[in-house]
C-alpha cells in the first residue's frame, strides 16, 4: 500500500452486529458520484472507474468488532507509486497477504476540481445522507498524540520485517561477468532459505554464499558483510554489493 499527501484514507469501525461492508461501499461510491464520477466495487478489494483502480480496501474482524479500511487516490505521485509497488524485477510475494497490482488512476485526473478537502466534505455528506444522521467531526493535531513514538515504531526494522508475514523475494541482474539471480525465503526477519542461479565461472564462491546467507538477518549491512566475506573476485564482489545496496534499503 502506498501513501502520500495526495491520498485520503477512510476507516469504518463497528460492532459485528452493525457492520456492513456493502453499506460502507455505498457511502464511498455515493461520495465519489457527487463529483460526476461513476465507480464500482470489483468484488475483490478494489474500487474502480472504467477498470482503473483508485481505492484498495482491507478488512479485519476480531473480538466482535470489525474494521474496513481503504485508500482513495486523489492526487498521488504515480511515478513513486509505480516505483514502490512494482513487482518485477523486485518480485515480492507475501505468503500472508495476496495482492495484485491493477492499473490505477487519480480521481483528480477525472475531476480536476476535486481536492482532499472537498472529498472529505463529500464523504461526510454521503455518510449523513445514508444513515440519516449528523456526523460529529473530531480533529487531532500533533500536540494531542505522541507522533514521535509511532514514527519510531513503524519505521523500525523489527516492525517492517521481523514482525511481518513470511515472504519470498527474487532479485536478478545481468552483469559483465554473467547473469545473477538470487531467490530468498524470509521468516521472522531472517533469510530462511537461499538459492542462487548464475552462469558466472566462480560457481564455488556462489555455492558458499548461498549457504552462508541462511539465518542472516534481512538487512542490507548484514547481507553485504556476507558477500564481502565469501566472494573473492573484486569485480564480482563490487557489482554484487552495488546491486544489493540499490535493491535493499534497510
Amino acid at each position: 500500500m502506498y501513501h502520500d499527501l495526495g491520498n485520503l484514507n477512510f476507516t469504518f469501525i463497528a460492532s459485528d452486529s452493525n457492520y456492513d461492508v456493502e453499506n460502507n461501499l455505498k457511502v464511498i461510491i455515493d461520495a465519489i458520484d457527487k463529483f460526476g464520477i461513476k465507480s464500482f466495487f470489483n468484488g475483490r478489494n478494489d474500487l474502480l472507474v472504467d477498470e482503473r483502480k483508485f481505492s484498495g480496501n482491507a478488512f479485519l474482524s476480531d473480538k466482535g468488532k470489525s474494521c474496513h479500511h481503504g485508500t482513495l487516490l486523489v492526487d498521488v505521485n504515480l511515478d513513486k507509486l509505480s516505483r514502490y509497488l512494482t513487482v518485477s524485477p523486485l518480485k515480492l510475494k507475501s505468503k500472508g497477504i495476496e495482492s495484485v497490482l491493477s492499473r490505477v488512476v487519480n480521481l483528480k485526473e477525472i475531476c480536476p476540481q476535486m481536492t482532499i478537502e472537498s472529498l472529505k466534505a463529500a464523504l461526510i455528506t454521503s455518510f449523513n445522507e445514508f444513515y440519516n444522521t449528523e456526523a460529529i467531526t473530531m480533529t487531532l493535531n500533533e500536540n494531542e498524540i505522541d507522533v514521535a513514538k509511532y514514527v519510531e515504531k513503524y519505521k523500525s526494522w523489527e516492525w517492517n520485517y521481523s514482525e511481518s508475514p513470511d515472504f519470498s523475494l527474487v532479485l536478478e541482474n545481468k552483469f559483465d561477468w554473467g547473469i545473477f539471480e538470487i531467490n530468498l525465503e524470509l521468516s521472522d526477519g531472517k533469510i530462511a532459505n537461499c538459492r542462487i542461479f548464475t552462469d558466472s565461472i566462480e560457481l564455488e564462491d556462489f555455492k558458499v554464499l548461498e549457504k552462508s546467507l541462511v539465518n542472516v538477518q534481512f538487512k542490507r549491512s548484514d547481507i553485504l558483510c556476507v558477500i564481502e566475506k565469501y566472494i573473492r573476485g573484486g569485480k564480482i564482489k563490487q557489482g554484487l554489493c552495488s546491486f544489493i545496496s540499490d535493491k535493499i534499503h534497510i
